[in-house]
């Protein structure tokens, strides 16, 4: 909601849109993180909530959060380019995840797209991988991670091409 789009009639049913925007954000939020606290794992992020803070720092540029197939996510880019613009395909963002020093750890990402095309660079730690296939839905996939003294490790997902991706959840194991 623009600051301009308050003023005049309309203005009170913009802020009840909104407010009821939030009120489905936070619901849906709270039932994914009582089931991701079940799965027993070392940190994780629930993309485009509000808990998003639960990681170690978050940067953003140009990426929007909204609730996709029931789901809290977040996307790189913005939503009105989100199923056919390549204009925005330098938005990113990232996540700072706690993970176990000296040691291999797994990190679960799922993603889906505004297409049947996933294209994504994930960082992890430095190590880049660009996704480029077939998705119907959501999908999980699993990366490892070799941590050596550190504590945490950056997450970085870029969009690359006018197939937008779509990220749920982090989740270090």
């Amino acid at each position: 909601i623009s600051g301009g789009a308050l003023a005049g009639d309309g203005r009170y049913e913009l802020i009840d849109i909104f407010l009821n925007e939030v009120k489905e954000s936070f619901e849906v939020e709270k039932s994914e993180n009582a089931i991701l606290r079940t799965e027993g794992l070392y940190d994780y992020v629930i993309a485009g909530g509000a808990c998003e803070s639960h990681a170690l720092k978050k940067e953003v540029n140009f990426s929007d959060t909204l609730i996709k197939d029931g789901e809290l996510c977040r996307i790189p880019g913005n939503m009105k380019g989100a199923e056919w613009s390549a204009i925005n395909a330098h938005g990113w963002f990232s996540y700072d995840l706690a993970v176990r020093p000296g040691c291999e750890n797994t990190v679960l990402i799922k993603l889906g797209s505004y297409t049947d095309k996933l294209d994504v660079k994930i960082t992890i730690g430095g190590e880049v991988t660009e996704l480029h296939e077939s998705i119907a839905g959501k999908k999980e996939f699993s990366f490892t991670y070799k941590a050596g003294k550190e504590k945490s490790a950056t997450v970085r997902f870029d969009k690359i091409s006018g197939n937008t991706p779509i990220v749920y959840t982090v989740k270090v194991r």
